[in-house]
């Protein structure tokens, strides 16, 4: 957060701007689409600690999706340090963990509480599993 977001060429050693310091986007890390159309900004948001996902197209710069209030099941009071974790499944699809919690349905008996894999189609935010 704070900073220029840069994609950098290993080979010839270019770089090109993808979001400027200045921008009002927030974030703490960063996933690049494997066509690099898209980039996944990630920040764990506090104190609340819950993740909040920004998808934006590097095309235009435009906000294409974003999910606030992933539960990252943990609470301030708590010394563990939460962390949003996500990927690209594909190039339409971002991968996004969360808590499950002991009151949502499980599909083992008897399950504990654990961290899953939330799949969502980044272009209508459609939700394909497991929420």
């Amino acid at each position: 957060s704070g900073r220029d977001l840069l994609r950098v060429d290993l080979v010839s050693g270019d770089s090109k701007l993808l979001i400027p310091a200045s921008s009002n986007l927030s974030w703490s890390s960063a996933r690049l689409s494997p066509s690099g159309r898209f980039v996944a900004l990630g920040r764990t948001v506090r104190p609340y600690c819950t993740g909040q996902v920004q998808v934006v197209d590097l095309h235009d710069g435009s906000v294409v999706q974003e999910w606030k209030g992933i539960y990252l099941g943990v609470t301030p009071a708590m010394s563990f340090i939460p962390e949003l974790r996500f990927a690209w499944v594909d190039d339409s699809v971002l991968a996004y963990s969360k808590w499950r919690s002991v009151d949502e349905p499980s599909e083992v008996p008897n399950a504990t509480p654990r961290f899953e894999w939330v799949r969502r189609r980044v272009l209508d935010g459609e939700v394909l599993s497991p929420e």
